[in-house]
């Protein structure tokens, strides 16, 4: 009976893998929608990890004592293949684009009348940004209060979609979600699209903040919130794929793993504070770009503050922000690459850069200068031809190559 569950468990494993690999192999159409990307962790179940996973699905933890000393240990679970992604959009569509930030704050009013009030006030500040050229235009969680409402055509959605298809430009807005097929309550972010359709949605998976015990009088922030229960996604959009969290997800690191998992390079997070340290770490470690939306500064994929970031008003008394990110921009490992890049600089010298000093980290971080923009030149597109592989695609594919042989037995050759 054992031996027969842990084939089914094998089996199972194998087919769950193929077919996210399928998911995450999926090519986009730069000219269109959108591709909606999930990360299903329990879809990550390996032949390695069958026997580490419990009955409830969590990773065994092995205990052990020397002396009077505990160990315990929690075994490390080797990515399926899945984990080898290895299409880049932007070896085909590099571009520099217009971000806004519209940080208007949170608001914990339930009533319609509110919700009125603060459509009517964010509205203008979002003609504002379609006008100004924004291709991504983010407003914060909640920000209309917790009136609660559906996310497909519903009334915040038909406020936002006009505006969208308009100025062609994307816009992630905050409300509080009425599942009309359970009656269950969220803190979600919609996703509309440069056409005005409805691309997506992500329900906040950790809502701020349970009180410390059930005789506490302080009660969460988001009283009467289910967790999200759809995991983490990432949108394919003309420019680049794009994920999203949600304030309080930031005191949580394995979600934000798992949007690197989906190559996110940019991540957008509505939050009703700055992050400071927390979002910062992040963004160092993963090396995307993050667009807050609370009172943060837009950060650069070396985790300092975007340099191109203004004010779209020197009138709007709530600041709002403007950005240009350029996601032709990219790490590379020091290692195996060294000769290649020293090449590479000095057959594009003035056209290619290569910003900073990362030789702590081992790293180069490597984009186009202005001149190298408008000679149409992309740092991406040149390093298969020079056979550079991005930092990125370095960490997964040797993380294939590990994992392969800690599920084989094997040594590293």
């Amino acid at each position: 009976m054992f031996k027969l569950a842990t084939v089914l468990a094998l089996v199972t494993g194998v087919v769950l893998g193929v077919c996210l690999t399928v998911v995450l192999q999926d090519r986009w159409n730069a000219q269109s929608a959108v591709v909606l990307r999930f990360n299903d962790a329990s879809a990550a179940v390996s032949e390695s990890r069958a026997a580490a996973v419990s009955e409830s699905g969590a990773a065994a933890v092995s205990e052990s004592r020397v002396g009077s000393v505990r160990v315990r240990t929690l075994q490390r679970r080797p990515w399926l293949p899945t984990s080898v992604d290895d299409f880049d959009y932007q070896t085909t569509f590099p571009r520099r684009i217009k971000v806004a930030v519209i940080p208007i704050g949170l608001r914990t009013n339930k009533t319609a009348a509110h919700y009125q009030q603060r459509v009517a006030y964010a509205l203008p500040l979002v003609h504002a940004a379609g006008a100004a050229g924004c291709d991504l235009v983010v407003l914060p969680e909640e920000f209309t209060g917790q009136w609660p409402q559906v996310v497909s055509d519903g009334p915040m959605f038909k406020s936002l979609s006009p505006l969208a298809a308009k100025y062609k430009m994307i816009v992630f807005a905050g409300l509080r979600e009425l599942d009309a097929a359970t009656g269950r309550q969220y803190n979600t972010i919609m996703i509309i699209g440069r056409q005005g359709e409805l691309v997506g949605s992500y329900r906040k998976q950790f809502p701020c903040c349970p009180p410390q015990d059930s005789e506490n009088s302080v009660v969460s922030m988001n009283e009467g919130v289910f967790p999200g229960n759809r995991g983490v996604h990432s949108f394919d959009f003309d420019f680049g794929r794009v994920a999203l969290l949600t304030c309080f997800d930031a005191q949580f690191p394995e979600i934000w793993q798992q949007a690197w998992s989906l190559k996110a390079d940019i991540l957008v997070w509505p939050s009703a504070y700055r992050g400071g340290d927390t979002t910062r770490s992040y963004t160092m470690l993963y090396h995307w770009y993050l667009v807050p939306c609370g009172s943060g500064d837009v950060l650069d994929i070396d985790g300092t503050t975007v340099r191109s970031l203004t004010n779209l008003t020197a009138t709007e008394p709530i600041n709002v922000k403007t950005a240009i990110l350029d996601l032709d921009r990219v790490f590379v490992h020091r290692d195996y690459n060294r000769p290649k890049v020293g090449k590479l600089l000095r057959d594009f010298r003035g056209s290619v850069a290569s910003e900073g000093d990362h030789v702590a980290s081992n790293w180069f971080l490597l984009s186009r200068t202005d001149a190298g923009f408008a000679r149409n030149i992309s740092v991406r597109q040149l390093l298969p031809k020079y056979d550079i592989e991005t930092l990125r695609s370095y960490q997964f594919r040797t993380r294939a190559v590990i994992d392969s042989a800690v599920l084989r037995g094997t040594a590293i050759s």
